[in-house]
């Protein structure tokens, strides 16, 4: 059974891992050392963390304000199957018992219009949840059932009457949902695709939506990203899919024009719609396995000057993480950054061209998505990733320069994104990052201020659509 708990926090003490010594190569600046974790530690935990799951996290986590009542709530997925709702001070407000590992990174949004804030997150048990956690019930959507069933609301479950014997036949949710008005009746939709290769759109109300799922043969852990692609007038619904296609549909479902578009191997990466070339259209930006970050046209063409890849383009050195993007060089244009399984983070301009490789070696590895923000007070934008062997990184956006006080040793490898959000309300940005040994919040000098971390998270916003704010 299903299981909602409100009780209060432990403090673990984080194992810690090795100062780094390796040397880092950034192209086009010269070789040089990262620092040396420094005495006077500029990136203090804030008080009352880091938080523990059993497993950890391999979920990103959102920040808001979920109630109403002036402070924000941290809301992340644990591997112990659980949705968890920390307090500032590490305190867990609320959580929510699923039947599985929960890897989807949650979307924040006012689904009702009530005031309040629902968490939409999917989870290793097959089913999608909607849950407001100032109420003691959730919902769990039974997906393959609504297929067969649109117009009956029996699919939606009170968690506390939903048995594990009524699991679903469709594939686990690992992606994370993107929530937008799809079909523009007014009402917010849900899009989240499965491991059994089917992508969903649902309404909380009526159902799965006319035209849905729609079906990629093979698993999709790629989280879908959501906007006009080709200035239709409706919204179009984009994602990578582990049948080595990047796809693109209507709100309808009905596949766009040039689509899908095959690469050499599987997609893992979530794409990021962002207008490039300055045209009137939004452009795809996304990774692959075959070790090649791809820039598309809503026509499904090459971008001029993509696809672009690494100096290591060698087998086993792909895109698993999701490409975060931000004027980095402060020159006015977007950039578009993104790290590799084989130890390089790199930064590309919005006609290809490189503008820095930093090289950590080939035993390190990137699967976590890169996000952007003012982190050191600066006035310039930093890269923050966290990597395989253990340790937070983070990057001076213009040169690929490792930033003071950084890299930084954690307790486990890091998967998933971090974030950046003022958590406790003193008006600078914290770095919050899940490992296998914990949840940690970082508290950095740079000011929570509008611009100051143009790709916070994950997905970019609290709504998991991959479009970067206006």
């Amino acid at each position: 059974m299903w299981a909602l708990h409100w009780y209060e926090r432990s403090t673990p003490t984080p194992t810690a891992t090795p100062t780094p010594t390796a040397t880092l190569t950034a192209t086009p600046t010269p070789s040089f050392t990262p620092n040396s974790t420094p005495t006077l530690d500029l990136y203090p935990p804030l008080a009352g963390w880091p938080q523990s799951a059993s497993g950890g996290f391999t979920s990103s986590a959102a920040v808001a304000d979920l109630d109403g009542d002036g402070a924000r709530e941290l809301v992340i997925g644990a591997v112990d199957g659980r949705v968890l709702v920390y307090r500032p001070d590490g305190g867990v407000k609320a959580s929510l018992t699923t039947g599985g590992p929960v890897h989807s990174s949650p979307a924040l949004v006012d689904l009702d219009g009530g005031g309040g804030m629902e968490i939409v997150i999917g989870s290793s048990d097959r089913r999608l949840y909607i849950w407001n956690p100032m109420e003691e019930k959730a919902r769990a959507f039974d997906l393959r059932q609504a297929a067969f069933r649109p117009s009956e609301e029996a699919h939606w479950r009170n968690v506390a009457e939903a048995a594990v014997s009524t699991l679903p036949a469709s594939g686990e949710l690992v992606a994370s949902p993107a929530v937008a008005d799809l079909d523009g009746d007014g009402s917010l939709d849900l899009v989240i695709g499965d491991t059994a290769g089917y992508l969903w759109a649902v309404n909380p109300v009526s159902g799965v939506l006319a035209g849905w799922p729609i079906t990629a043969t093979e698993p999709i852990r790629s989280s879908a990203a959501l906007a006009d692609l080709d200035l239709g007038g409706g919204m179009d619904v984009i994602f990578g899919g582990e049948d080595s296609f990047v796809h693109a549909h209507n709100s309808t479902g009905v596949t766009l024009f040039g689509f899908p578009l095959q690469t050499q191997n599987l997609i893992v990466s979530s794409p990021v719609l962002v207008n490039l070339n300055g045209d009137a259209f939004p452009e795809i930006v996304i990774g692959g396995r075959d070790a090649y970050l791809y820039g598309l046209a809503w026509t499904g063409r090459f971008l001029s000057g993509w696809p672009v890849k690494t100096s290591r383009h060698v087998p086993g050195s792909g895109f698993d993480g999701s490409p975060a993007v931000a004027d980095l060089s402060g020159d006015g244009a977007v950039d578009v950054v993104l790290g590799n399984l084989k130890g390089i983070v790199a930064a590309w301009r919005a006609d290809g061209s490189l503008l820095w490789e930093a090289d950590f070696g080939a035993d390190v590895a990137f699967r976590a998505s890169p996000v952007v923000g003012d982190i050191d007070g600066d006035g310039k934008l930093e890269v923050v990733i966290g990597g395989l062997d253990g340790r937070l990184y983070a990057l001076e956006g213009e040169s690929g320069a490792m930033t003071a006080g950084f890299p930084r040793p954690m307790d486990g490898p890091i998967e998933a994104g971090a974030t950046l959000a003022d958590v406790d309300g003193d008006g600078d940005l914290d770095i919050i990052v899940g490992t296998p040994g914990g949840l940690h919040i970082l508290d950095a000098p740079g000011l929570d201020l509008p611009g100051r971390a143009p790709w916070p998270r994950f997905r970019a916003d609290n709504r998991n659509t991959g479009v970067p704010a206006p």
